[in-house]
């Protein structure tokens, strides 16, 4: 049934505001499990009820009535017999144009045919296996537009059970440190499909509405959800970088992908499940140090970069990510996007898919997972959700490990991962010489993440004189080139200015060559009772 949801309107009275409730067209009739559901909320047709944890609230006026009451009720509308908004007759009609006769509008009582069981609801959804409704409707002219649609929705349901169109690789680790390889949703090449279909879709209504002289009457995918669907393809590694926008760009040129006639795939066996073993963690060696929401060449340069850095804790371990715009949801911005799609999508789509596309190079800082969702998180395109930042890094590391194991959407062949698994996840049982090594393996880690964490580091020319020895003439030293500090440019109060930075293994460097610095330094710290022991620490 249909759900009409209200607003709230201030009233005419000052200080009263009236509130209208959302009326919602559900009933006992419709299904056992909508009968649950009005049962388990409590619902009523006569009170308002709080439905969810929100404190939301709802009102059920039909929950009572059967399909005879509503098509009755609906055909004494159209007869003019109820004084209402509206007289119904579009609703009358769309059932009509679904199944054939619908509502008797004529004779002394209204009410429904036998053809009223038409249900209406999202175009591609497979609640059903085929729907009639739907198949009906656009037979009629001023509905054929919408065939398109129809089409799309027969070929994703005719290969829904085709479990080639399907990714294997499953995401998550168990206690043994192994994945599920089994069937899975749709792979990359199907992904792929589907958005060439609807965005050539799309591009056929534009071309018929501007034909017509009237706005698109639909469109299957917005620029926000193009760019939505080139972050997500990145970020799980499903493709090269920029692929949606590669395909965006040739329907665009005006090269089209029909929707095919498919026969419909039988529903086959599910073949059992079996597991890749990868470890107990996707953020391993510390080799990989850049695989997560980093970006090593905009870190290459005094630290923090012209991007910046932030410091979060994810699962107890501090991890250093990318400054980045943050939502309450996911989110892209639309002058931001609107600008790059002008300026800056050709020169990323030929370098990636032209005739002289890169290459990916599978060494730190350069797996081609992420590429594309670090690049419009850089540039202000998207923003992340508040309180993900852990997860997204965590989501990022992981693409690029399935990327080095040959597991990623792109670079996936799928005898090579079957010739990886194995019928059961065990766990693995080390020798004392093998746990000795893990052990020194992790000590070792530690002690190199520590070393990359102060590498990282980097002292400011405020820093120098606040904590390091206000009396030594840093800024002189700069000048006259013997001390070394790198200059990044910074805008501050609109000015552009330098802001140097050191870090400290060089400090320690300039100050074991020049010993007065460094006594100068050492009493004033000591003085001040800094615990910060750059010697030891550098050491």
């Amino acid at each position: 049934m249909l759900e009409t949801v209200t607003r709230r309107e201030p009233s005419i009275d000052a200080g009263v505001t009236l509130f209208a409730p959302p009326l919602e067209g559900v009933g006992f009739a419709e299904s056992a499990v909508r009968a649950n559901n009005l049962k388990k909320r409590a619902e009523s047709d006569v009170d308002l009820v709080v439905t969810n944890e929100n404190n939301n609230v709802a009102l059920a006026p039909i929950m009572a009535w059967d399909y005879l009451d509503v098509f009755e009720y609906l055909g004494l509308c159209a007869n003019g017999l109820e004084t209402t908004y509206s007289d119904m007759k579009d609703v009358i009609r769309v059932y009509r144009e679904a199944t054939g006769e619908c509502v008797v509008m004529d004779g002394e009582k209204a009410g429904p045919s036998q053809s009223c069981s038409s249900r209406f609801g999202c175009y591609v959804c497979l609640a059903v296996k085929d729907d009639k409704s739907m198949d009906n409707m656009v037979r009629e002219p001023q509905n054929a537009y919408m065939e398109p649609l129809a089409r799309f929705r027969r070929f994703i349901a005719n290969s829904f059970h085709d479990q080639s169109r399907r990714t294997w690789v499953g995401r998550t680790i168990d206690a043994n440190g192994y994945i599920r390889f089994g069937v899975d949703g749709y792979n990359t090449d199907m992904l792929q499909e589907m958005l060439k279909y609807a965005l050539s879709i799309d591009a056929d209504e534009r071309t018929e509405a501007s034909r017509l002289g009237i706005r698109p009457r639909f469109q299957i995918v917005s620029g926000e959800a193009l760019l939505a669907i080139e972050a997500s393809w990145s970020l799980q590694s499903f493709s090269r970088p920029w692929t949606a926008l590669k395909i965006y760009r040739d329907v665009l040129n005006g090269v089209r992908y029909p929707v095919p006639e498919i026969p419909d795939a039988p529903k086959m066996p599910i073949p059992a499940l079996r597991f890749i073993y990868v470890g107990d963690s996707w953020d391993q060696a510390q080799g990989w140090a850049y695989t997560g929401l980093r970006d090593p060449l905009a870190e290459a340069f005094g630290g923090s970069g012209c991007m910046g850095t932030r410091e979060i804790v994810s699962q107890g371990k501090a991890t250093t990510v990318m400054d980045v715009n943050t939502a309450d949801l996911f989110s892209v911005d639309a002058e931001s996007a609107g600008l790059f799609m002008e300026f800056e999508m050709d020169r990323l789509v030929d370098e990636w898919h032209g005739p002289n596309a890169r290459r990916g190079y599978l060494m730190e800082g350069h797996h081609m997972s992420g590429i594309s969702y670090r690049f419009m998180l850089q540039y202000g395109m998207i923003s992340v959700a508040k309180g993900q930042l852990g997860r997204i890094d965590a989501i990022l590391k992981r693409s690029a490990y399935r990327e080095r194991l040959g597991l990623a959407g792109y670079n996936y062949d799928h005898e090579h991962a079957l010739s990886l698994s194995v019928e059961r996840s065990v766990p693995v049982i080390l020798s004392p010489a093998e746990i000795m090594a893990r052990h020194n393996a992790i000590v070792r880690a530690a002690r190199e993440e520590k070393r990359r964490t102060l590498r990282e580091r980097r002292i400011s020319l405020a820093q120098l004189y606040a904590d390091w020895a206000p009396d030594v003439p840093w800024r002189r030293l700069i000048q006259s080139k013997t001390l070394r500090m790198i200059a990044i440019p910074r805008q501050r109060k609109g000015t552009l200015v330098l802001r140097h930075q050191i870090t400290p293994y060089d400090l320690l460097a300039f100050l074991v060559k020049n010993p007065l610095i460094m006594q100068r330094v050492s009493q004033h710290r000591r003085a001040k009772r800094l615990t910060y022991d750059l010697f030891r620490m550098a050491a």
